[in-house]
This record gives structure tokens, C-alpha cells and sequence, in this order.
């Protein structure tokens, strides 16, 4: 009896696993990339994320913003249709102090960093943007001092 137990786990986590990893099957996406800027000057460490709202179906994703710049691809990218952006900036904290030297870890510490967008980028974001399924797709938006380029 032990030993048919694992091979009946099997029969059920197996099909189960199969089924998680086809999330985005018929479903049409799109890859995303772009510039996002804050005040004029591009976010230099952030994320940005695009939440499918209303009729638009599928899961959400998120990129890394290095230097201004984002590229939307993990899973395929986004569901063509339309999100909620989320945009999340850090800086390091002006309180931040290194490890004094000699401790141990100290080279290999962290400075703590702070978000710094206002809510209404993020927790409670009131950017919205539609993905259409046309690759070559160009749109600025720009929403009280936040510019985000979408492209395709």
C-alpha cells in the first residue's frame, strides 16, 4: 500500500501541474515594452505592472523598470485589452547608512530603499492603458507628471 500511494499522487498532481501551466492558452497577448518617466526624468529602479480590468481576461504581469526602460515579455506578455498600470519607483533612503566596516556582512549589506510615487500611480492607481493586438503600436500617456511609453 505505501508504494502505490506516491504513483496515485502522481495521476493527480501531474495533470493538475499540466493544467497551472497552460494559463494563458487562447488567450491573445501581447509583448509591451517602453520608457516611464517621473517629474521629467526616467525612473531609474522601479516595476511596473498591467492588471487586466473590465472585459479583458487573463493574468496579470509585472517587468522590472531598469533606467527609465521596461520590456513586458515574461508569459508572453499581457492580455491584449484593457489594465490597470501600477507603477512602483525606489530610491535609496536618505537615512540609509552602510555597515560600518569590519562587521560581519558589511559588504555584502544592502542600502534600504524607499518607494517614492504618490498612491495614485500604484496602491491606488488611476492609470489605465489598452493593449491592442497590433505589434507596431506606439501611445504616450502622461498623467499629472508621470509619462509612460507603451509600445509593441
Amino acid at each position: 500500500m505505501r508504494q502505490r500511494l506516491p504513483y496515485c499522487l502522481l495521476g493527480v498532481l501531474v495533470p493538475a501541474a499540466l493544467v497551472g501551466c497552460s494559463g494563458n492558452a487562447g488567450l491573445e497577448m501581447a509583448v509591451v515594452n517602453g520608457d516611464v518617466k517621473y517629474a521629467g526624468k526616467p525612473i531609474e529602479d522601479g516595476l511596473i505592472r498591467f492588471c487586466p480590468i473590465e472585459s479583458t481576461r487573463g493574468p496579470a504581469n509585472v517587468a522590472r523598470i531598469v533606467q527609465g526602460h521596461y520590456e513586458m515579455t515574461a508569459r508572453g506578455g499581457v492580455p491584449v485589452g484593457k489594465h490597470r498600470v501600477k507603477i512602483t519607483a525606489f530610491k535609496e533612503s536618505a537615512a540609509a547608512q552602510p555597515l560600518p566596516e569590519g562587521l560581519p556582512g558589511a559588504e555584502h549589506s544592502v542600502l534600504p530603499k524607499k518607494q517614492f510615487l504618490p498612491p495614485k500611480y500604484n496602491s491606488r492607481s488611476i492609470l489605465e492603458a489598452m493593449v491592442p493586438p497590433n505589434p507596431n503600436y506606439s501611445e504616450l500617456r502622461e498623467f499629472l507628471g508621470l509619462q509612460v511609453h507603451l509600445s509593441g
